[in-house]
């Protein structure tokens, strides 16, 4: 390769690449990636460190409102009969619109093999809870269908799951809810039906 210098001559270039230019080059590149494994590292440390210490949910007790992000709920009372496990709670949708997402409010902890999902009834007629309205409480009864060949409960243990709105998801950019960690827990002595 040649080029026509200012006196007519032509003066040939060179062909050797810069050196100093790629060694700062390669160092920049190495630098770059100790920093971001540095990181990875941190992180992951970090992760492991929090899942040995986790941080313990706040023990409510009965009657005590828990805000759970979509909803407001207040575990009020416990009881077994006719091998069915029921907690009555009062439950508010904070969100603006109608909702029936409340079935996975609450979760039992250590439940018996071969136990199923409850199912939601509306204190007030016994019905089937479906959508629930912004803004007004309703009570509600969660009955479990207790397995025959488990003992009946003397106390119980529940923890309230949570879920947060973002007006963006990070995989379509569309608004919803989002479940998050836990916020609270509550353990309650099960009335049975021969104390009632």
């Amino acid at each position: 390769m040649a080029r026509t210098s200012a006196g007519g001559q032509e003066v040939a270039l060179s062909k050797r690449p810069n050196v100093i230019a790629l060694r700062k080059r390669a160092v920049t590149f190495i630098i770059a990636g100790l920093g971001a494994g540095a990181a990875t590292v941190m992180s992951f440390a970090m992760a492991l460190y929090d899942a040995a210490q986790p941080k313990e949910l706040p023990v409510v007790q009965i009657g005590e409102p828990v805000n759970t992000g979509r909803w407001k709920v207040t575990v009020l009372d416990s009881r077994f009969d006719k091998e069915r496990l029921s907690v009555d709670m009062e439950i508010t949708n904070l969100a603006a619109m109608t909702s029936n997402s409340f079935s996975h409010v609450l979760t039992l902890v250590d439940p018996p093999p071969g136990l199923g999902t409850p199912t939601y009834l509306l204190t007030r007629d016994n019905a089937v809870a479906y959508n629930l309205h912004p803004n007004m409480p309703e009570r509600l009864i969660a009955q479990w269908q207790w397995p025959k060949e488990v003992l009946p409960p003397q106390n119980i243990h529940l923890i309230f799951t949570s879920q947060i709105h973002k007006r963006r998801d990070n995989l379509y950019g569309a608004p919803g809810w989002f479940d998050r960690p836990p916020v609270a827990q509550i353990s309650l002595p099960v009335k049975s039906e021969a104390k009632s």
